[in-house]
């Protein structure tokens, strides 16, 4: 029997390092590569913008905006980071024994060891990072806001709600808005993070022995955490509630814009209450933190602002909009609507207009008819639509003729100047005989319209009909001083199809006897 040598495991080895690292390599190119792009591509277009803004000389403007831009961008961001990545670091700490200690779970029946701590640790700059850079991004789009409260005028006059000048609603009241936004998602991601860490610290431990020991404290810290995440949250809501109250003074309503009886006297205080409740509960929250440490005192904090705000929020003033304003709604919104007015006559300057009372002449001898014979004569009695319908039935001449529109206008005849009443005669292809629609008829020879219809305003004929300046085919007209000299019309409200001019193909110009007078464009 043969002997077969032993095989040399040392050749066998497979060396993975180098292609692990030219695919690291790689990537670190790619990434820098598409930086570099989205860098260059921004860098042109900023350099185009210099050079409009300073063709317009506004250069100076543009540079404004855009050291705005670039320093809400770095401070939202930065800010973002910070706040987020600094709560993350404090539930690491807190949490550091029970969040993050290694544990054993179950997957198909097999136990498996997992350390939290390898993806909860770099989750965390995750998440900060990419809300730094939503935030950043988002609050350096909203330039205008904060450039607006930057450099703000002085303004005088407040309303009579609020008290607040016009300023604080125009140029202040819009970045609170937006800061109180920022603030309310950012306690809301630290409260989700808090429940996070807290549901890790309460799971089962690898040693029930172990988890015996450390169960009480865990749950301790847990609450204590969500109890200072919740206190921030609740704050930033209550901020929220508060500055919700101003945007009622331009709410839209049936009758008028602004506040209503029922909104300055209830919902008005209501949210009010509201937001002193949420502060009332943000403090027991933080009590609960460093005493109590129970859910009791958790759902309190949750429940207690919910059911104010259902009752002074929306029940008492649905009762009273209903059983006290409507049985009397006109008095009861008297004064909001003299103020809504008042307002509206300020702001138009309607308020500096001074006032005169002029007593009427109603005798015939005030109209003074003598002096003013030029515009009685040029009362408009034609309505448009019926004169329309005149002229469809006695100036078409043929049926693919068509009166779109009728318009007005002023022409000098007999020395004076006359209001007249105009209408175009177009063609219209679609109204041809069946037998005639055919590429040549439609594009080479039926190419225009022709002619117009001119009557005054007011003119009549003893049967009623209007009194022609200009009308019929070929163009007559009644007043030496207006003359039509080319009467084709190609393109019109109607006439908008594709023709062929300047062809062989003579074009039909308009119906003569048993003969077509025919042109050429």
């Amino acid at each position: 029997m043969s002997s077969t040598p032993a095989p040399d495991f040392e050749h066998e080895i497979i060396d993975v390092e180098p292609p692990v690292r030219r695919r690291r390599w790689r990537r670190w190119v790619i990434g820098a590569a598409i930086i570099l792009i989205l860098a260059l591509l921004r860098a042109l277009s900023i350099y185009i913008e210099v050079l409009w803004f300073g063709s317009l000389g506004y250069a100076s403007v543009y540079w404004y905006t855009f050291r705005l831009e670039l320093a809400l961008f770095f401070i939202f961001a930065l800010l973002t980071v910070i706040i987020l990545r600094g709560a993350f670091w404090l539930f690491e700490r807190f949490f550091k024994t029970s969040a993050f200690s290694p544990r054993t779970v179950m997957v198909n029946n097999q136990s498996m060891e997992i350390s939290p701590a390898r993806l909860l640790k770099p989750l965390a700059w995750a998440v900060s990072i990419i809300f730094g850079l939503i935030y950043g991004l988002g609050m350096s789009a909203e330039w205008q806001p904060f450039a607006l409260y930057l450099n703000q005028p002085a303004t005088t006059g407040s309303d009579p709600i609020f008290n607040k000048p016009l300023g604080f609603y125009l140029f202040t009241l819009p970045v609170y808005q937006l800061l109180n936004s920022w603030l309310v998602m950012l306690t809301f991601v630290i409260l989700c993070a808090s429940l996070v860490y807290t549901a890790l610290s309460s799971s089962p431990q690898q040693h029930k022995v172990a988890a015996r020991k450390k169960i009480a404290p865990a749950r301790r810290t847990g609450y204590a955490a969500v109890s200072c995440a919740l206190a921030a949250f609740l704050l930033t809501v209550a901020w929220r509630v508060y500055l919700s109250r101003f945007p009622y003074l331009w709410s839209d309503h049936q009758t008028f814009t602004g506040v209503t009886y029922t909104e300055d006297h209830y919902v008005l205080p209501g949210l009010t209450i509201v937001a002193v409740t949420l502060i009332v509960a943000a403090v027991l929250a933080l009590l609960n933190a460093f005493t109590e440490r129970r859910l009791r005192l958790l759902l309190a904090a949750i429940v207690l602002p919910v059911a104010i705000y259902v009752v002074a929020g929306i029940l008492v003033p649905g009762y009273v909009q209903s059983f006290i304003v409507k049985p009397n709604e006109l008095g009861r919104e008297t004064p909001y609507i003299e103020q809504n007015i008042e307002a509206t006559r300020r702001a138009f300057g309607l308020d500096r207009i001074e006032q005169r009372d002029f007593e009427a002449e109603t005798a015939v001898t005030a109209f003074n008819l003598e002096g003013n014979r030029s515009t009685l004569d040029n009362i408009r009695l034609w309505d448009w639509t019926a004169l329309r319908d005149t002229l469809k039935q006695i100036q078409e001449i043929r049926t693919y003729y068509d009166f779109q529109d009728v318009d007005v206008d002023r022409y000098r005849v007999g020395g004076e100047v006359r209001q007249m009443m105009l209408a175009a005669r177009e063609i219209d292809v679609e109204k041809l005989p069946e037998q005639s629609r055919n590429w040549i008829n439609e594009r080479l020879i039926y190419t225009h319209g022709y002619g117009v219809t001119m009557n005054t305003v007011n003119g009549f004929t003893p049967e009623g009909m209007p009194r022609f300046v200009l009308s019929n085919m070929p163009v007559e007209t009644s007043a030496p001083e207006i003359k039509v000299t080319r009467p084709e019309i190609y393109f019109g409200q109607k006439t908008n199809t594709d023709v062929y001019v300047k062809t062989r193909q003579k074009e039909f110009n308009y119906p003569q006897g048993e003969t077509n007078n025919l042109t050429t464009y």
